[in-house]
């Protein structure tokens, strides 16, 4: 709250006058780059008796991820106020060093390193990232090294005004090759708030290159001495070798690594992520660790050897130039993504994915898979956004593979564009096409050697030379379009072909025998013409005349197949029908539609579109965009106007052309029935305010004592809401001041989710999306992908309540506190309440008492049930699964509150 107190004077100055001329004397001195010696009584120097007294080799690295081992911490401005390590804004992993403000004169706080040993006759440079925490409080910094006895200081740099985004920071350090010497970080801000160090980095130019650095066969975390032999932890620019089980537990680089057969790297708790800018060569296990929160993430710029097993969240290729895939270990990773559209993918031997996405296109960057060997894909969940092509090693666009050399595709569903670039493409086991399979320039052929349902087009490429022969060697169902070159029916036993209501198969169907014994098929009518059918379009190998073309069934060997039936007909457009508009308000309505008919070619677009005049067209910008294919959809109209008149039509799409279903008019509500800042309502129980927009969401705080109802999912991972300090909680309360201005009303989420909540506040208390609650309900709210940090009564629906009623709350994300009190997945801090049917997901880390997954303090009435947490959960004292602390009164007469039939894990 003091801080609150500061930024309003500041603000105020700065309308008025001052700030200017301010920001003109901090130009004018802003960077001094002159070594200005001193010398500082021995008491200074004896603080360091602490610090490390065995000089460290260069490259010297370290990024906070442990507790300050080594460094040492001198408060020289005596405020009590310290550097600290910290989790709320890392540049690089999940900590970060970082002192806030003392008000009362100029910071003179000193973090020190360990001893580093200069080489002679280098060029010495140290880097390091800062960034300020407030644009109203930009911070200043000194870097200082200090003699091996420490009775000389010598100042290297000062930088003013930091911005409050990381930058990188570099000071040259040659004067003092050489030497042994500590390297101090000094914040010289006055009464400014946080200044944020990552990743200092100090490095000799031209240093000889150090054997790899080699883990014990027991492992241990990545960042732990402990876990590599001699203590000495790699950096980004040495090499390492894996012997036994490491935890990667923050974003770590290094430049090649070698996992030996009995090593292994597997996330610690969280989000991890490994970068390899050298060569990855596998003969162990990648992996997320099992049955732990989180997962790990691989970043390679060069070549990988894997005769192990790589089975992590995600392997993104980065490098800049081409990347080699090979080995015959096994690849069953979530996702495979190509970083980079200027370079591919190379494979360097028969490569085998098991259960993998592979997904190119990565926030919309196309890359290339070039196959030079086999590719086998098994178990695959879908193979779209990939360019696959070993013949000139083109870009094919967005949206569309492409299969060429000898490639092998099993148990998978192909969805988007895929084109057939070879006459080896063999699908196997299970395949099913929801897109589009067409050839590339040339004459193409696909062997489908398995059961094969096509729920989407195969076709000649339109505007391409050459055609696609599609072979089918055992039983189809078509449920679209078939109208490549020809489609044979070429096994060796019975066939049918399947086909569902509005397919069509426009190909030259050839019925090819190449049974050994018993002859030809035996094709016998049963009275059914097929439409449309010539000699020219149809053709039997087996000397069957144009007479005889109908609905047969087969019979060879005693063994009778499906009926088949070959239909050809003209795709049409779409049928579509308009669902009834409902949920209208001033500004808002809900409609969608419903796709009974795809026209017998893929419908690719859909949605409704509105106007005040009728017989709306997709011409105009009033309209949603609702996906693709058949069955029904719903559609959020918004940004209308109050007591007006619209009429909405809901459309499909095919390359037939659009759809339109019956019009639906409808009125929206007068401005007078309802608070025009909102959806709809009037705030009162029966008629809630409706909420459909961030926007509408922040108005809340202004009705404090009303009740609310979401009509839509709500963003916040959004400008401005996802920006600095983030959201501002809803309802306050001050213990020095003795105010509050609480909510008080009613929340119902209506099932909607509120995606991205982001909070940055780490010395305010009551922290959530509410922040002080009494009196209130609560029910069927959805927050996901929440990351909330504050200092004590935090949670991410609420920091603390009292007296409400919570039904069906579910929370998922990440929860950060270095407060004294009261951390928890959902509330902070809860009196005399109950929370029923409940649940959190996520990771919980503070310093702080009474911390749990749920909820950090619950007093002795409150009520919990049928609720769960699957958590990380970290903290001070009490801390818990589902609670951190249930106050239980002796002294009080009876002691009402329970928790049952709730787990955690």
């Amino acid at each position: 709250m003091k801080r609150l107190l500061v930024i309003s004077i500041v603000m105020l100055l700065t309308l008025f006058t001052g700030l200017q001329s301010l920001a003109q004397s901090n130009t004018e001195e802003r960077r001094d780059l002159s070594l200005e010696v001193q010398s500082i009584p021995m008491s200074n120097a004896e603080l360091r008796t602490t610090n490390s007294t065995e000089p460290r080799a260069l490259p010297f690295f370290e990024g906070f991820e442990e507790t300050l081992v080594d460094w040492t911490i001198e408060d020289r401005d005596g405020d009590g106020r310290k550097w600290a390590i910290s989790t709320s804004y890392p540049y690089e992993g999940q900590r970060h060093a970082y002192i806030f403000y003392n008000n009362s004169e100029p910071n003179n706080d000193w973090l020190i390193s360990p001893l580093l040993a200069l080489p002679s006759g280098l060029e010495i440079q140290l880097s390091l990232w800062a960034r300020s925490y407030n644009a109203s409080f930009l911070e200043t910094f000194e870097i200082y090294v200090i003699s091996e006895d420490g009775t000389e200081e010598t100042r290297v740099g000062r930088e003013e005004n930091i911005p409050t985004v990381y930058g990188e920071y570099t000071f040259d350090l040659s004067d003092f090759a050489g030497r042994n010497v500590r390297v101090a970080i000094v914040c010289v801000s006055d009464d400014k708030w946080y200044l944020f160090v990552d990743n200092v980095h100090v490095t000799a130019d031209g240093a000889a290159d150090t054997e790899a650095i080699a883990s014990t066969t027991t492992g241990g975390q990545w960042n732990t001495p402990s876990t590599w032999v001699g203590g000495v932890v790699p950096t980004e620019d040495e090499n390492a070798v894996i012997n036994g089980p490491v935890e990667v537990d923050g974003a770590r680089t290094i430049t090649n690594i070698t996992i030996n057969e009995n090593g292994s790297l597997e996330h610690s708790a969280g989000f991890q992520v490994l970068h390899i800018k050298g060569d990855l060569i596998n003969n162990g296990v990648i992996r997320n660790r099992p049955s732990t929160f989180g997962n790990l993430s691989v970043h390679a710029y060069q070549n990988i050897v894997n005769t192990g097993e790589i089975s992590c969240h995600t392997l993104t290729m980065a490098g800049e130039n081409d990347q080699m895939i090979s080995g015959d270990g096994e690849f069953s990773m979530s996702f495979l993504r190509n970083s980079d559209s200027n370079s591919a993918v190379v494979t360097g031997s028969e490569v085998t994915f098991l259960g993998t996405t592979i997904d190119f296109n990565d926030e919309g960057v196309s890359g290339t898979l070039r196959l030079n060997h086999p590719l086998i894909l098994d178990n695959v969940a879908k193979t779209t956004r990939i360019v696959i092509d070993g013949q000139n090693n083109t870009l094919h666009g967005r949206d569309r593979a492409q299969l060429d050399s000898e490639t092998v595709v099993r148990n998978t569903i192909l969805s988007d564009t895929l084109q057939i670039a070879s006459q080896s493409v063999v699908f196997e086991e299970d395949v099913v096409n929801t897109g589009i399979i067409e050839h590339s320039p040339g004459f193409q052929i696909l062997q489908i050697k398995a059961d094969f349902v096509n729920e989407g087009i195969i076709r000649n490429r339109q505007g391409a030379f050459g055609n696609l022969v599609v072979n089918v060697f055992r039983y189809i169902v078509n449920a679209g379009e078939i109208s490549c070159n020809t489609l044979t029916i070429a096994g060796d036993v019975n066939q049918s072909i399947e086909m569902a209501d509005n397919s069509t198969i426009t190909s030259q169907v050839v019925f090819q025998s190449n049974l050994d014994t018993g002859g030809p098929y035996q094709w016998k009518k049963d009275g059914v013409d097929i439409e449309g059918a010539t000699s020219q379009n149809l053709t039997f190998t087996n000397g069957f005349s144009e007479d005889e073309l109908g609905v047969y069934t087969s019979v060879s060997n005693g063994q009778t197949s499906r009926s088949i039936e070959v239909r050809q007909e003209a795709a049409t457009i779409p049928t579509v029908t308009t669902n009834a508009v409902t949920n209208i308000t001033s500004n808002s309505a809900k409609s969608g539609g419903n796709v009974t008919s795809e026209g017998m070619s893929m419908v690719t677009d859909r949605g409704v579109v509105w106007h005040t005049e009728e017989n709306p067209t997709i011409d105009l910008p009033t309209k949603t965009d609702e996906g693709s294919g058949m069955g029904t959809f719903e559609s959020i109209i918004t940004d209308l106007a109050s007591g007006t008149t619209y009429f909405v039509r809901a459309y499909a799409a095919n390359n037939k052309g659009v759809a339109y279903g019956n019009q639906v008019s409808f009125t929206t509500l007068d401005a007078d029935n309802g608070d025009d800042n909102f959806a709809g309502g009037d705030g009162t129980e029966n008629n809630p305010y409706l909420i459909a927009t961030a926007s509408q969401l922040d108005l809340v705080r202004d009705y404090l004592s009303s009740h609310f109802k979401l009509v839509a999912d709500v963003h916040l991972d959004i400008t401005p809401w996802n920006q600095g300090e983030g959201w501002e909680p809803i309802g306050k309360f001050s213990y020095v001041q003795a105010w509050a201005t609480p909510f008080e009303g009613s929340f119902d989420g209506n099932g909607y989710e509120i995606h991205g909540l982001t909070i940055n506040r780490p010395e305010e208390d009551y922290i959530g999306l509410f922040g002080f609650v009494k009196e209130a309900t609560f029910k069927n709210i959805n927050i996901v992908d929440a990351e909330i940090t504050g200092s004590m009564a935090v949670g991410i629906l609420a920091g603390d309540v009292s007296n409400t009623s919570s039904l069906n709350i579910h929370t998922r994300g990440e929860v950060y506190s270095e407060g004294a009190v009261s951390v928890g997945g959902i509330f902070g801090s809860s009196q005399e309440s109950r929370l029923d049917s409940s649940s959190f997901e996520g990771v919980i880390t503070t310093t702080a008492t009474f911390v749990g997954g749920l909820i950090g303090y619950m007093s002795r009435d409150d009520t919990l049930r049928y609720s769960y947490a699957i958590a990380d959960v970290s903290g001070g004292n009490s801390v818990g699964g589902l609670v951190g602390e249930f106050s239980h009164n002796m002294f009080a007469d009876e002691n009402l509150g329970y928790i049952t039939q709730s787990f955690s894990k």
